[in-house]
């Protein structure tokens, strides 16, 4: 297995909107989606780093909080 992609780096301040823009099929929709942990582990696997949202960890967080998180309240 190879890493898919290697040292990003995204902050977004309050106020502030992150586009990501690129060719169909450079991988905007699956950086979304794992930033969002909505791709399926396995074949998906997080090798190292964090993904942070309001300070809490989202690799960490429960599905509970993932739900919120993404805007989706119900279980």
């Amino acid at each position: 297995m190879r890493p898919v992609v290697n040292a990003i780096s995204l902050q977004v301040n309050a106020g502030e909107t992150l586009a990501l823009v690129g060719e169909s099929g450079s991988g905007k929709s699956v950086t979304a989606l794992s930033i969002l942990r909505l791709l399926p582990t396995p074949p998906a696997v997080y090798l190292s780093g964090d993904i942070r949202f309001h300070g809490e960890s989202l690799l960490h967080a429960s599905e509970q909080t993932l739900r919120g998180v993404r805007g989706n309240k119900s279980p």
